[in-house]
């Protein structure tokens, strides 16, 4: 029995070993080297040590003569193209040369990637590169989102060529960077749709922040921070806790799929601080706390970032009765205080001044 279980724990640590070298996804215009695992009317199915298999259009590893140049076992080096229900797309035609060596009309045709560098800003734009050649970059294609300060000129990029013709003027190339970003998303998200789940932290990267709340880009999906899931402190504007383009942890809330829709939220994932409050002040504990909202019926105090206590108002008089805590304390005021009791079902602090 024990060799049994021993053989099947080695089983697993063999296959978990194997699914870790696995490559999630591809981005469009990947080089990928594959093995030919068969062949069919319409296609020529690759492994590409990925979760998916690939799939080649049959017409790419066809020779002029009409005959394979390929066969089953065979290895053979692919150009990812993108997703096509659930199966990773790949193209054939790589030939000899770069990416960017193939002509601008196959690229346009084929909606395969070109490597272009961003020359100048011009009217309504950028000016690019691409094989050798002057092409128009519009503002809103050079990039998924708007992000002040981002620096494009001198860079080079993957591009899609949109549009790609002769007139009068010459060759007219237009060439969009979002649209290849779009397609990676796309990917992308395929792969979050796998692993995400409610209640897992995951790294993204702050995009913007808005009235009510902080868009987290988590690598093909967006997510919202709400404002209250912004810091376990009351009252903490977003700004003053994260900036665009800051990479931040955060606890996944819920999803749903259907209407692309990610809750976040960022104090989840730096835990919560009522645990580390109920093991620094337990009842009895005395401590400088600061008053932060005041009430009719009392006044609540700062423990710690997060945490508050309140102070009923019938120990705030000091055997005066009040009508309003404010008859006894202002907000911001700095005051001796004592844990006359904690309620660890309701989560509260019950505070007295000393």
């Amino acid at each position: 029995m024990s060799d049994k279980k021993v053989s099947m724990a080695d089983f697993e640590s063999l296959l978990n070993e194997q699914l870790s070298s696995y490559r999630k996804g591809f981005n469009p215009g990947d080089k990928v080297r594959g093995t030919v695992s068969n062949i069919t009317s319409q296609y020529v199915v690759l492994d590409v040590s990925a979760k998916r298999e690939g799939l080649v259009p049959i017409a790419d590893m066809t020779n002029e003569d009409g005959t394979l140049r390929c066969k089953v076992g065979d290895s053979v080096e692919v150009i990812f193209a993108g997703m096509q229900n659930g199966t990773f797309l790949f193209s054939g035609r790589i030939g000899a040369k770069q990416l960017i060596d193939r002509s601008l009309a196959d690229a346009h045709a084929r909606q395969l990637p070109v490597e272009g560098l961003v020359e100048k800003e011009v009217n309504g734009g950028y000016e690019v590169t691409v094989s050798g050649r002057r092409a128009f970059c519009p503002f809103s294609q050079i990039s998924l989102f708007r992000q002040e300060g981002a620096e494009y000129i001198g860079h080079k990029f993957n591009f899609l060529v949109s549009e790609y013709g002769e007139d009068d003027r010459g060759t007219n190339v237009i060439v969009s960077r979002r649209t290849l970003l779009e397609k990676e998303r796309e990917v992308q998200r395929q792969e979050l749709i796998e692993d995400l789940h409610v209640g897992m932290v995951a790294s993204g990267t702050v995009t913007r922040i808005v009235e009510f709340g902080v868009f987290v880009d988590l690598g093909g999906a967006e997510g919202l921070i709400p404002l209250k899931e912004i810091a376990w402190a009351r009252d903490v504007k977003p700004e003053d806790v994260v900036k665009t383009g800051d990479k931040v942890d955060v606890q996944i809330k819920d999803i749903d799929w259907d209407r692309n829709r990610i809750s976040l939220s960022l104090r989840g994932a730096q835990g919560d601080p009522w645990n580390d409050a109920v093991n620094r002040f337990p009842q009895g504990t005395t401590f400088m706390g600061k008053i932060t909202k005041l009430e009719k019926f009392g006044a609540f105090a700062q423990l710690i970032p997060g945490v508050e206590g309140l102070i009923p108002i019938g120990k705030l008089g000091g055997g005066r009765r009040l009508m309003s805590a404010r008859e006894a304390v202002t907000e911001g005021q700095e005051l001796l205080l004592q844990v006359d009791s904690v309620d660890l079902e309701r989560r509260r602090f019950s505070l007295r001044p000393v």
